[in-house]
């Protein structure tokens, strides 16, 4: 828990609670995945999606991540895009 509790004591990061508008939009773009993915590739999970519709409606700049099936996203649906871009340094561990 301490770990976890560090890595919201960064400057950088800002906690946001889950509201319909994030829960909706998460499913939309879920949806889009599941309609949209290439044979052999999988869905968006919800989870992810919940994170890709935070960092849209708050308009970040740009979405970090280290998960590849997210740096391969081309689309998100409906004309919206992020910018999803691995960060530039090492991938911590809660463990």
């Amino acid at each position: 828990m301490e770990k976890f509790r560090q890595i919201f004591d960064r400057e950088n990061i800002d906690a946001v609670n889950v509201d319909d508008r994030i829960g909706i939009l998460a499913g939309e773009i879920r949806g889009h995945s599941i309609k949209e993915r290439p044979p052999g590739t999988n869905a968006i999970q919800f989870p992810d999606a919940l994170h890709v519709a935070t960092a849209l409606i708050y308009s970040v700049n740009a979405f970090h991540t280290f998960d590849t099936g997210l740096l391969d996203l081309d689309s998100l649906g409906a004309g919206r895009s992020l910018k999803i871009e691995k960060p530039n340094t090492r991938q911590l561990s809660l463990i």
